[in-house]
């Protein structure tokens, strides 16, 4: 609370005024005491005058009752009062501690006698004032007397103000002592000549120092060394730099000898004290015992170190074990490609017919190097996923068509168990992104297990369903143990789960715990009586992780098993549709991976551009000045190098091609195959990676930095199969040895080369508006046995289809002037083209509407963002009606 300020007049000689903020209760104060009321009221207003607080009393005894309450500066006391005069009451004041020594001035009418004045000294009076009394010197009088009333509070105040800042500063200091007693850190404290004044307990027990050492004792710097092991001098140390410099010295770690002999390590900090003129008094240190700290840190870089070396030791192993995997695969896949691959010659009858009993020992020969083949893959694959170089390709995956697929190839297999395989519709949509590789693994896996282990007459089923994350668990049935490995943590809310139920033998609950290792059967009896190695079950475990899924199963002896695996639910992103009405979208040109041209640009190739035909006008255009460009498949057998530096392999290899039409070199080394590429100028090389003189990898390398030589088709067939690898370098595709004759000759049909000599069969009819878009659908089509016939808009297309009939028609949906809905419609409504079928080839992104316009008029729709050549081909061929000349 602020005070009020009082002001008491200067005294004589005193040119300043005293002002003091008092409280009110503690403001000076004067009282008069007179038995005559008048009297006593003049001595107040006189008094008043100076601001003072004035009170009266009209005897003594009311002046001592007064007196208990509060304290006066003055007070001014009339010597003749009946029943107590001023005297006694004098005594008596004084006689009271608290009133013991205010000050009196005693008040007469008459000129006191001495006896008087030495009367009233004695009873305590500081003066005498004699009435009348003039105005001013009682002023004058009461002046001083208020004044040393304040200068007295003042020290009083002063006084009391000192002694409790003196208790609370002990109060600090002793909280202080308390906190650096506790503090398990060492803190020194040091004047502005360095001379240490205070040290904690602890401060003691790091230095090794007993707590009656003198302090001085510690100014004696006793071998210190820092972390690196250099000495150091007493004005390095951090609390002598932070003297010197001003600046806090953070962490400084040294090797110090203590005062019992020991050495320890500790971390140092230090800064300096500064009063309120930021003059430096003094300096604090604090330092930190990190001895065990330094040991710790010491054994852990001998762990790392060893662990290190640990490390090198079997990143050499595990590399040693890829190089023996590799070289242990090539030398095992080496003969089995030509075991595998003549089998599959004389079992086909490429080699000429052979005897029923030598069929079926060939058909043994080529089961058996296939079974032995998938084994090694197994291991191989199994190796790759634990070396972590194993990824997803994903892609889109049409459920519905794996599932059946992995029917198809295991369905001769399980007819000859007499086991009856029945698949449940899939959900729809049927399309999600995944390995499809992968997932056929997997899905053959669980299959071939689910037939080999059902008894004859069985049923084994697959239901596929998609489900949320939370229904991702087994439930089995009542008397059904179950076992499922923990499904990975990720973001994916929905998976497709794949669930395949056999009638077999079942799976006890304590060999549940044993599936999915490798190498690893539940019974040994059964290793005798089914075959297998227990790789299967444990890749497909690693297949299903590296989806991001999960595998289970649920099982009982004697009641069959249910084997479920788990892969997230990926979509392709979807592409918003735009608000765009039908005609905007006619002419909207979309986004294509087929480079596409200006449609503003000048094309002399392009006619007219007069507005869509409406109905009845299609027949009236001018076909006149219409060019045919054709295209014809009339070309000599195409010459293939076949780079490889086994006879077996390349024999295998020649075989295979020389039946489909091919002319065939081959090059036994890397060297002489790339003399051979620049010389002949093949249509179509295979090749082996692992080559002397010059590996696969440099002759690709080669042949993408040589523009000539870039545009030759490479077919890589090798044990070392990276897909990916030999894509970037330029191979057309990828196969892994052994490579059966039918995925070489699917390969060689998805390259377009040109294999027999005659007459095309079949005209089909390109209609784009993007020269390059119709040439890269013509390229496509080169040596399939067909004539090409180039329109370049709709006009030219509706020109061409006036002069014949093609078998078959490619058109774009996005061209100016007559698009592609124009001449669907106009095409089938002519009855000479009405049955011509029709595949949808575009950027365009395709509305439901105009799925509605185009039902019922065309085969097949392709869009060109996804465009795929053998998708592509295979449409193709089922436009034209299944038709192998293609």
């Amino acid at each position: 609370m602020k005070l009020p300020k009082v002001e008491i007049p200067a005294l004589s000689g005193v040119g300043v005024p005293l002002r003091f903020e008092v409280p009110e209760a503690e403001r000076a104060g004067v009282l008069v005491v007179d038995d005559m009321p008048d009297k006593a009221t003049a001595l107040a207003a006189v008094i008043a005058e100076l601001g003072i607080k004035v009170t009266t009393a009209h005897s003594g005894r009311e002046a001592l009752r007064l007196l208990l309450a509060r304290d006066y500066a003055l007070i001014l006391l009339d010597v003749r009062m009946p029943t107590m005069d001023g005297y006694e009451t004098a005594q008596l004041i004084h006689s009271r501690p608290r009133t013991a020594y205010t000050p009196i001035i005693f008040v007469t009418a008459e000129s006191a006698a001495e006896d008087d004045r030495a009367r009233g000294y004695g009873a305590g009076a500081v003066d005498w004032i004699v009435s009348p009394i003039a105005p001013e010197i009682l002023k004058a009088k009461v002046g001083v007397f208020v004044n040393l009333y304040y200068l007295n509070y003042f020290v009083r105040q002063e006084v009391k103000q000192r002694r409790e800042a003196e208790e609370a500063l002990k109060a600090r200091e002793e909280l202080l002592q308390q906190i650096l007693n506790l503090l398990p850190v060492g803190v020194f404290v040091c004047d502005a000549q360095g001379s240490i004044t205070r040290i904690n307990p602890a401060g003691h027990e790091i230095w090794g120092g007993s707590r009656y050492v003198g302090l001085d004792g510690y100014g004696e710097y006793l071998g210190w060394r820092l972390d690196d092991g250099r000495a150091i001098a007493a004005d390095e140390w951090a609390l002598a730099v932070a003297l010197k410099t001003g600046e806090t010295i953070r962490n400084q770690e040294a090797e110090i000898q203590c005062f019992d002999g020991s050495r320890k390590f500790i971390r140092n900090t230090a800064m300096p004290l500064r009063d309120a003129e930021r003059r430096i008094i003094g300096g604090i240190a604090v330092n930190m015992d990190v001895t065990d700290l330094k040991r710790t840190e010491r054994q852990l870089r001998e762990s790392n170190n060893e662990i290190s070396a640990k490390n090198a030791q079997l990143e050499t192993a595990t590399r040693l074990k890829s190089e023996f995997l590799a070289n242990m695969s090539h030398e095992l896949l080496t003969p089995l490609n030509a075991i595998i691959g003549f089998s599959e010659l004389l079992k086909d009858g490429v080699m000429g017919e052979i005897p029923p009993e030598q069929q079926t020992c060939v058909v043994d020969i080529f089961d058996s190097g296939t079974h032995l083949l998938a084994l090694i893959n197994d291991i191989l694959d199994l190796s790759k996923i634990e070396a972590g170089r194993m990824t997803l390709e994903t892609e889109p995956m049409d459920i519905a068509s794996v599932l059946q697929s992995g029917l198809t190839m295991l369905r001769e297999k399980a007819m000859a168990h007499r086991v009856r395989l029945t698949l449940a519709p899939p959900p729809e949509p049927c399309e999600i992104q995944a390995d499809t590789r992968k997932f056929k693994q997997i899905f053959y896996n669980l299959l071939s297990n689910a037939v080999k282990f059902s008894p004859a007459d069985g049923e084994v089923r697959v239901v596929a369903r998609r489900v949320g994350r939370d229904a991702v668990r087994l439930d089995p049935p009542e008397g059904m143990a179950s076992r499922m490995l923990p499904l990975p943590d990720n973001n994916y809310a929905e998976f497709l789960e794949v669930a395949v139920s056999d009638a077999g033998i079942g799976i006890s609950e304590t060999d549940l715990g044993r599936l999915f290792q490798s190498f690893t059967q539940l019974d040994a009896s059964l290793a005798r009586r089914y075959e297998g190695t227990g790789l299967g079950l444990a890749l497909t475990r690693r297949l299903a992780e590296l989806h991001g899924g999960a595998i289970g199963v649920m099982s009982a002896p004697g009641r069959g098993s249910t084997f479920i695996c788990w892969i997230p639910w990926r979509t392709a992103p979807a592409i918003a549709e735009p608000a765009t009405s039908p005609q905007e979208e006619t002419s909207r040109v979309g986004t294509s991976s087929v480079p596409t041209r200006d449609e503003t640009a000048e094309d002399p190739r392009r006619v007219g551009t007069s507005s869509v035909p409406t109905q009845g006008e299609t027949s009236r255009v001018d076909t006149s000045s219409v060019p045919t460009r054709e295209e014809t498949s009339e070309v000599e057998p195409p010459l293939a190098l076949i780079i490889e530096d086994n006879d077996q392999a390349a024999e295998l290899l020649r075989l295979a091609l020389d039946a489909d039409g091919f002319r065939v070199l081959r090059a036994a080394d890397g060297e002489e195959g790339l003399a051979l590429i620049r010389r002949e100028r093949p249509d179509l090389i295979t090749l082996d990676l692992l080559l002397p003189k010059l590996g696969g990898w440099e002759i690709l390398e080669r042949l993408k930095s040589d523009p000539a030589l870039a545009g030759i088709p490479v077919v890589i067939a090798s044990v070392l199969a990276d897909r990916d690898r030999g894509f970037a370098l330029g191979a057309k595709q990828v196969l892994q040895k052994p490579v059966e004759r039918a995925a070489l000759l699917e390969a060689i049909e998805g390259l377009g080369i040109k294999r027999a000599k005659g007459r095309a069969r079949f005209t089909v009819l390109v209609v784009d508006d993007d020269p390059k878009a119709v040439e890269l659908v013509a390229q496509q089509l080169k040596g399939r046995n067909c004539k090409v016939v180039r329109a370049y808009g709709g006009r030219e297309a509706l020109a061409s289809v006036g002069q014949m009939t093609p078998d078959l028609i490619i058109l774009d949906l996005m061209m100016p002037s007559i698009d592609g809905f124009a001449v669907v419609e106009a095409i089938k409504r002519r009855p000479e083209t009405s049955g011509v079928p029709i595949i949808i080839l575009t950027a365009k992104q395709i509305t439901r509407q105009d799925r509605n316009r185009l039902n019922g008029f065309v085969e097949r729709i392709l869009e060109k963002s996804g465009f795929d050549r053998e998708s592509f081909m295979t449409e193709v061929r089922r436009a034209l009606g299944d038709v192998k000349e293609l």
